[in-house]
């Protein structure tokens, strides 16, 4: 009969990213105040169906996320895209990649530096033909900083009802991408 509520900042989460305020109807808690409440008295309006505000530690690891988004893309603008469509990471002294040479096969990541430095040009079809899923997660960076800074200013995650979830989807999508272009790549589909 009871139904168990997380409390946060005064709230009560009675949904996704539904909150109602306790302190407004006191009826609702229960008397040894286990944070049970009774669904039958839940009342909801619209002032008190809005996002709660995120915290300190969330506001610092946006405005974190947004510094790192803002590097990676303001490194590719500083190399120069490699002709071959892969190797670009080596401007940086990194050594060739492993796995292309003692294979002979190019590995998921094989071509991501090469396509951030073609998305920051604004090459997105060599973008794309060098590494899909990198070329995708430089536009994520491109949207991602401007958003992770706004939802730190305005402390709560704007336009995003599920933060975990969505960065779920992206982490999949992302995998998804590379995955199909890797075995596109191995069985001589994908150039």
């Amino acid at each position: 009969m009871y139904r168990k509520v997380f409390l946060r900042n005064g709230l009560s989460q009675v949904g996704l990213g539904v909150y109602i305020e306790l302190s407004h109807i006191p009826a609702l808690v229960d008397s040894n105040r286990s944070g049970y409440i009774t669904p039958p008295i839940m009342t909801f309006s619209p002032r008190t169906t809005v996002f709660s505000p995120i915290s300190r530690k969330e506001q610092v690891a946006l405005v974190l996320a947004g510094v790192v988004g803002i590097a990676l893309l303001l490194m590719a603008m500083w190399l120069r895209p490699s002709p071959l469509g892969y190797g670009t990471h080596q401007q940086l002294g990194l050594p060739p990649c492993t796995i292309l040479l003692w294979f002979g096969v190019p590995c998921p990541s094989c071509g991501g530096t090469t396509a951030f430095a073609h998305f920051v040009r604004g090459q997105w079809g060599s973008a794309l033909r060098a590494n899909a899923a990198s070329c995708l997660f430089a536009a994520v960076c491109a949207i991602g900083v401007p958003w992770s800074w706004a939802s730190a200013w305005k402390r709560r995650y704007l336009g995003v009802p599920d933060i975990v979830l969505t960065l779920v989807v992206i982490l999949f999508a992302l995998s998804a991408v590379a995955i199909c272009q890797w075995t596109g790549r191995l069985m001589g589909w994908v150039p």
